[in-house]
């Protein structure tokens, strides 16, 4: 079969406070597949590093974090990046923990220096490469709603070029549309319904809302692209045996329902 399962490799993390993986982070780089694995309960994020030639792995580094919210790796200009975003945060903006970018050095990420990231409870992060650079995009907690960075690898800059007010941003997905080739984002943000931006190569723009019952902290967003270069958004919500699903078809340029199942959701993890 085209799409099959060519190796599992068993390994074990060394740090003692894991009790649970819900983020992770991947990107082939150099024929390494490069993966950073962490937990809303750890105050770590572990680096992962495999040969898929011969399945050896290897656990370079742990990396500290005070409360994790989402992690985020991407290739720009030929090095590796990796971003790790904060959860923390306060009644002041003056405190908490600022996000922070990694570029891969050898075996080992290292933070970049000079560049700030001001994202407090960042609780979701995606992106995508435009014209050279690369933006990412940040779905925070509270008010601080969702934040668009534009980071250039050729003279290592970043900066914030757009903030949208939707509140308390938990999810963000970024995917391209086959039919135009053109950028657009979903966000889910909690007690409201998903939206669906669309990147005019300056800014995001608001395209479209999907038509749901309000979202929650349970929720959580996927893709999938046909042959036919339709899209399926499949949106699920519930932290009961028989969570709700939606899946939102791409019908020449408008996504409607087209699905509403019940469906028991087990949750593994598999190398293939």
């Amino acid at each position: 079969p085209e799409h099959r399962v060519l190796r599992t490799k068993k390994f074990i993390l060394s740090s003692p406070t894991y009790d649970k993986i819900d983020i992770i982070a991947a990107h082939m780089h150099m024929n390494f597949l490069w993966m950073a694995v962490g937990s809303s309960l750890s105050q770590l994020v572990s680096i992962v590093c495999m040969n898929p030639e011969n399945g050896q792995v290897a656990l370079p580094q742990n990396i500290p974090v005070n409360l994790l919210g989402d992690l985020h790796m991407f290739q720009a200009n030929g090095e590796l990046y990796l971003v790790v975003g904060e959860h923390y945060t306060s009644s002041s903006s003056d405190t908490g923990t600022d996000s922070a970018l990694y570029v891969l050095m050898g075996k080992y990420f290292d933070r970049v220096e000079g560049l700030r990231l001001k994202t407090k409870g960042v609780q979701a992060i995606t992106g995508f490469a435009d014209s050279g650079n690369y933006y990412l995009v940040f779905g925070m907690k509270g008010s601080d709603g969702l934040q668009v960075y534009k980071f250039d690898p050729l003279i290592t800059s970043l900066g914030l070029i757009q903030q949208h007010p939707d509140n308390d941003v938990m999810e963000v997905l970024h995917f391209v549309d086959r039919h135009d080739d053109k950028n657009y984002v979903v966000s889910i943000s909690n007690g409201g319904a998903p939206k669906i931006y669309w990147w005019t190569r300056e800014q995001l723009q608001e395209w479209q809302s999907l038509q749901s019952k309000p979202m929650d902290h349970t929720c959580s967003i996927g893709i999938q692209f046909l042959d036919n270069l339709e899209n399926i958004i499949f949106i699920s919500h519930g932290v009961c045996t028989l969570p709700k699903i939606l899946a939102f078809l791409n019908s020449v340029k408008t996504f409607v329902i087209c699905l509403i199942i019940l469906y028991e959701i087990k949750l593994c993890l598999v190398l293939y």
